[in-house]
Order: C-alpha cells, then sequence, then structure tokens
C-alpha cells in the first residue's frame, strides 16, 4: 500500500518540482493532492487524511505554521513535514515546538527528500543538519 502525501506550497515551481520528484522515487509514495494557499490545503488535507503533509511556512491565508499546528490537534495521525526557505532558528523552533515530524531546507536535494519521507512515514523525525545545529545551538 503506498504511502499518500499531500504538498501545501505556494510557489508552483517548487510544488512541481516537489511532485516530480516524489514521483520519480522508487519507494512508494503518492501525492493525492497540493494546494497553493493555507486554508485550502488544511482543508483538503483534513478531508483527505494522507500519511504526509510537506508544509511550506510562508503560505497565503494562513502561514504553515498555523496548518502544523491545525493538523496535529485534529488529525495527530498525519506526519507534517515542514519545508521553507526562510528557516531562521525562531521558525525552526516554532516548528519543533508545534510536533513537526520533519524539517527540510528549499532547496531540498532528491536524497534529502527521500531520506526525510522514509524517516518521518516509518516513525523517525528528521530534521535537516543545518536545522538540528540551529536547534542545538539555543
Amino acid at each position: 500500500m503506498s504511502k499518500r502525501i499531500y504538498i501545501i506550497e505556494d510557489e508552483e515551481v517548487v510544488r512541481l518540482s516537489m511532485i516530480e520528484i516524489i514521483d520519480k522515487l522508487q519507494d512508494d509514495f503518492e501525492v493525492i493532492g497540493y494546494s497553493g494557499n493555507g486554508k485550502e490545503g488544511l482543508k483538503e488535507c483534513l478531508e483527505l487524511k494522507p500519511d504526509l503533509a510537506i508544509v511550506d511556512i510562508m503560505l497565503p491565508d494562513i502561514n504553515g505554521l498555523e496548518v502544523l499546528s491545525i493538523i496535529k490537534k485534529k488529525s495527530p495521525e498525519i506526519k507534517v513535514i515542514i519545508h521553507s526557505g526562510y528557516l531562521i532558528l525562531n521558525i525552526a523552533k516554532l516548528s519543533y515546538d508545534e510536533k513537526a515530524d520533519g524539517i527540510i531546507e528549499k532547496p531540498a536535494l532528491v536524497n534529502e527528500i527521500k531520506t526525510a519521507l522514509n524517516a518521518v512515514l516509518s516513525g523517525d523525525v528528521y530534521y535537516s543538519k543545518n536545522i538540528m545545529d540551529k536547534l542545538n545551538s539555543c
């Protein structure tokens, strides 16, 4: 049975690249939907109940941290990976505090995306090395 993934990313080129990368991985992943804004993505995520949501921080309507928080309260079984190009220490800490299952930075390499998906979907957490360095420094 394939692992179902939903992507919430407002930058179309990044969203399409992420979908293409996931589709080309040899693992058993299926992108079941995507959205370009936080409110729509959250609604669809809660309806579709994917195994994993990949959520950008900077989104129209509501930001990725709010999406993360609501998903974890309403459907804690959905794993969430935060994906952002603006991961300053404060955002990394807030993502960690809100129980993000993973955090990866843009642009993430294909191998890192694969590693993060496999780790999170098997019950582990995955934070990119740069994020862990930032969190450990505070």
